[in-house]
């Protein structure tokens, strides 16, 4: 199989992928909504697939992911992310939902990782892999800094609606309401829930705190105990000796 094959067939897999975890997701190489009568059909400009995904809630989030994939044994090149994030503003995709991603099959090294983080555009790489395919597995897992696209899959897998609520806020497709005062419910909610979560921290630290006494009374009761046994010890070998002392009778004649 050539580097070509090989590259379509990962990017295949990758929209496959999208597509499963309920993104809508096309390559742009083909006709799609973003070039409906296919002005730029096989030319990428660095973005390889556009996938679309929309959180419904009390404030609607609504991102555009701009991916390029990349199937390779080595380490990433910051020259793929310098292409796809180009990629997405020469589409004029400036909007805070607009992400640029690259997933790619290898791994990268530290500076690569801060030129992508300074860019801000997100890395899936063969470690986040190998997460969501334990995530679909065992449908859940330990929540982290994960990036935009990657907790919308994990989602998918796991039903965490934490992943969904820790995703940044877009402002787009409001209901009627105003931004300020869609922004200040949604405040009070997440301000309620991370009470709620505090309240049940406190609750857990008491009970492990009257654990932590119930373990250092029994610990004081053994310590005293054996203390009473080593002077119960004591005292009966002295009284022992004692009884075992030959007694001398002196003759007065």
């Amino acid at each position: 199989m050539t580097p070509v094959e090989k590259g379509l067939r990962f990017e295949n897999n990758v929209l496959k992928l999208l597509k499963e975890c309920g993104i809508e997701a096309w390559r742009t190489n083909q006709a799609n909504p973003d070039d409906p009568e296919q002005y730029k059909a096989g030319f990428d400009g660095g973005v390889d697939i556009i996938g679309r995904y929309t959180v419904k809630g009390k404030i609607y989030k609504d991102f555009v992911f701009y991916i390029q994939c990349k199937c390779q044994n080595k380490d990433l090149t910051k020259s793929a992310i310098s292409e796809v994030y180009a990629g997405m503003h020469a589409r004029n995709a400036t909007g805070a939902g607009s992400i640029p991603v690259v997933i790619a099959s290898g791994s990268a090294t530290t500076e690569t990782l801060q030129f992508a983080k300074g860019l801000g555009v997100e890395l899936i790489l063969d470690r986040e892999i190998e997460l969501l395919s334990h995530a679909r597995a065992i449908r859940k897992i330990e929540y982290s800094n994960y990036g935009v696209l990657m907790k919308v899959m994990l989602y998918h897998y796991t039903k965490d609606r934490s992943l969904l609520e820790g995703l940044p806020d877009t402002f787009t497709s409001l209901s009627n309401k105003s931004i300020k005062q869609s922004v200040i419910e949604q405040t009070e909610i997440d301000i309620e829930a991370i009470q709620s979560e505090w309240d049940s921290i406190s609750m857990q630290e008491s009970k492990l705190q009257q654990k932590r006494q119930k373990a250092l009374d029994k610990t004081k009761v053994v310590m005293l105990r054996n203390l009473q046994l080593s002077d119960f010890s004591r005292n009966s070998h002295e009284k022992h000796k004692k009884n075992d002392t030959p007694t001398i009778n002196m003759d007065s004649g």
